[in-house]
């Protein structure tokens, strides 16, 4: 898949993933988030728990399950972030959470 269009998946993924979490109750408080020390997607909160969520997209199985895709260097990275984002909160109130929305998406042909 070209890079254009991969970008795009990717943002239509994590549109998904934002809409499942407002519908859930959980209040979105920062998207790509990006500090120096590294990347997130989406930072949410509910109640007193905030969340660090990595969302992979991918179409089809044939690269893997999306969730396979964070690797150990991605975690250490959300770590590092996630740490400068709660020293910007203040992280005595929250408790903090790591997760992985993994989304697949699936093409069928001529299904009607």
């Amino acid at each position: 898949m070209d890079t254009k269009y991969r970008v795009r998946f990717g943002r239509l993924g994590e549109d998904f993933a934002i809409g499942l979490l407002r519908d859930m109750g959980y209040v979105i408080l920062a998207r790509n988030y990006r500090c120096y020390q590294g990347e997130i997607d989406v930072i949410a909160r509910r109640g007193q728990v905030i969340h660090f969520i990595e969302v992979k997209t991918r179409f089809g199985s044939g690269n893997g399950r999306p969730e396979e895709a964070v690797t150990d260097k991605k975690q250490k990275a959300m770590r590092s972030a996630a740490k400068y984002f709660m020293s910007r909160v203040g992280s005595d109130e929250y408790d903090v959470v790591f997760d992985v929305m993994a989304i697949e998406v699936a093409f069928i042909e001529n299904c009607l």
